[in-house]
């Protein structure tokens, strides 16, 4: 499978509908979507220096509420602004 599909299956996968989207503003293209390490960990998945194949497998391959605790769905832009620490609050009322 390739890479693009694997990453709109995980995706999928993680969205409760099955459907992705930004789970701040909604936006639901696929290509402005990342998949975001809700607790910050992603440095994990960075350091094991994994393909980003079997980093898809990975999810893929996750028991469902794991997966969904850990992984959630942002765009580009919430994704950054939360990496810098810039939405604060915002993020956690959403995400629970």
């Amino acid at each position: 499978m390739k890479i693009h599909n694997l990453r709109v299956e995980a995706m999928r996968r993680i969205a409760i509908d099955g459907r992705p989207k930004c789970l701040i503003c909604g936006i639901d293209d696929i290509e402005t979507l990342e998949i975001d390490h809700i607790n910050d960990d992603g440095i994990k998945d960075r350091r094991n220096k994994i393909s980003q194949s079997k980093y898809y497998n990975k999810l893929l391959n996750m028991p469902i509420d794991i997966l969904r605790e850990n992984y959630g769905i942002l765009c580009i832009l919430h994704n950054q602004l939360k990496r810098y620490g810039i939405m604060g609050e915002h993020y956690k009322v959403i995400k629970i």
